[in-house]
C-alpha cells in the first residue's frame, strides 16, 4: 500500500526521536539539512522536516496538500520540492543579499516557478476529481468510515497520491533557508503550525 495512506490510517501519531549521530543526508529524499532537523521515526533512518510531514499529515493536516502525482515516488518529489523552494527563496534573497552561492540564472528561476505552478495545479485537479482529498484529515475519516472491501478498492486507486508542503508553511521556509545559507545563524522563524484536531 502507498506509505502515505498507511500513515494516514495509523491509529496514533508516530513517535520520533532525535538522531544522536552525524548524518550526511535524509534517508527519504537524499537532501542535506540542519543537523538539528533530523529525526528518526519508528526506528527508521534519519528524516528531514519535509519527509516527516507525511507521518504527521493526519494530525497536522493544514501543513500538507494532497495530489495525484504517480510518476514520482514521495522521496523524489520531496527532493524536487526542496530544490524548487530553495531556488525561489534565493531569488527573494537578492533584495538583501547574504554571501553565499551565486544567484540562480533567470531561466532556472522561471523553470522552478513553472514547476511550482504545475504541482499546485495537480493539487487543484485532484481536489476537484476526488473532493475528500482536500484535507488529509477528511481523507482519513472517509477511508475509516468505508466498509473494508470498498476501502481496499479506493486505496488501490489512490496508489499515486502524494503530499506537498503547504506553500505558506514557515517551518518549511526555515528548513530551506538553512539549505541556502547553512553557515548563517538565522533565528528560527515563528510558526503557528500547531497540531490540528480538525
Amino acid at each position: 500500500m502507498n506509505p502515505l495512506l498507511v500513515q494516514l490510517l495509523a491509529a496514533s501519531p508516530p513517535l520520533s526521536t532525535a538522531v544522536d549521530h552525524p548524518v550526511d543526508c535524509c534517508a527519504g529524499c537524499g537532501q542535506s539539512a540542519d543537523p538539528d532537523d533530523y529525526q528518526q521515526i519508528a526506528g527508521g533512518g534519519p528524516l528531514c522536516l519535509i519527509c516527516r510531514l507525511g507521518y504527521l499529515a493526519a494530525w497536522q493536516p493544514e501543513r500538507v496538500r494532497l495530489a495525484l502525482i504517480p510518476e514520482l515516488h514521495q522521496g523524489a518529489l520531496n527532493a524536487v520540492v526542496i530544490r524548487m523552494r530553495v531556488t525561489l527563496l534565493e531569488r527573494q534573497d537578492r533584495a538583501q543579499p547574504i554571501p553565499g552561492p551565486a544567484a540562480p540564472p533567470a531561466a532556472e528561476i522561471m523553470r522552478q516557478h513553472h514547476l511550482m505552478t504545475l504541482l499546485q495545479q495537480r493539487v487543484a485537479d485532484t481536489h476537484r476529481l476526488i473532493p475528500f482529498t482536500v484535507s488529509p484529515y477528511l481523507l482519513r475519516q472517509t477511508l475509516l468510515a468505508l466498509p473494508d472491501a470498498t476501502r481496499e478498492s479506493l486505496l488501490a486507486e489512490l496508489a499515486g497520491l502524494r503530499y506537498l508542503p503547504d506553500p505558506d508553511d514557515r517551518e518549511v521556509d526555515r528548513f530551506c533557508l538553512w539549505q541556502l545559507h547553512p553557515w548563517d545563524q538565522t533565528p528560527v522563524l515563528e510558526s503557528n503550525n500547531e497540531p490540528s484536531t480538525r
